[in-house]
């Protein structure tokens, strides 16, 4: 929402289009930027998980703790930053269509109301792109969950689907000069 609020503000979409650059190109590189801000935050919180558990088990040794794995955590958090690129993309998508920030911030309040209530009914949070992250780290979902990549996969082949479309939405918003 904040990367795209730039652009509405004191309404600097009518610089971008008047540009050489098709208008889908401008979201779908914001997108771009969105994953690799994601990426980075994913990275600094598994050298934050391997460094703490490291200093955890150097600083108590005697709760005799293993040494900490570092594939376990890339494991963790890999499925957990792909779970979050459909949540990542429906955010994009609105924050493009829409100036004001709480349409998007509502959506956003919604989504994690309806985690609590897909907590209840795990059949619901499979569908849900807010539940999708938590999915791979948590037991609620109960014995015939999903695989962890599994709902990965679909985050990310609904977050693609989700960003071709809203692509396709800012190219028809452009005007014929």
């Amino acid at each position: 929402t904040l990367l795209l609020n730039l652009e509405h503000q004191n309404h600097q979409w009518k610089h971008l289009h008047i540009l050489p650059v098709r208008r889908w190109k401008h979201l779908a590189t914001k997108q771009a930027i969105l994953g690799m801000l994601l990426l980075l935050a994913h990275l600094l919180l598994l050298a934050g998980f391997y460094l703490g558990g490291w200093a955890l088990r150097l600083g108590r040794p005697a709760l005799h703790l293993e040494a900490p794995s570092l594939l376990l955590a890339a494991r963790l958090l890999g499925t957990l930053f792909l779970s979050s690129w459909a949540m990542a993309s429906i955010h994009t998508w609105l924050a493009s269509r829409f100036s004001n920030l709480g349409v998007n911030l509502g959506l956003g309040i919604t989504g994690v109301g309806l985690i609590a209530v897909a907590s209840r009914r795990p059949e619901m949070a499979r569908c849900l792109p807010w539940a999708m992250p938590s999915m791979g780290l948590t037991d609620w979902m109960g014995p015939d969950a999903p695989s962890p990549w599994l709902v990965a996969g679909l985050s990310v082949a609904i977050g693609t689907l989700l960003l071709l479309m809203a692509c396709l939405d800012a190219g028809s918003r452009e005007s014929a000069s």
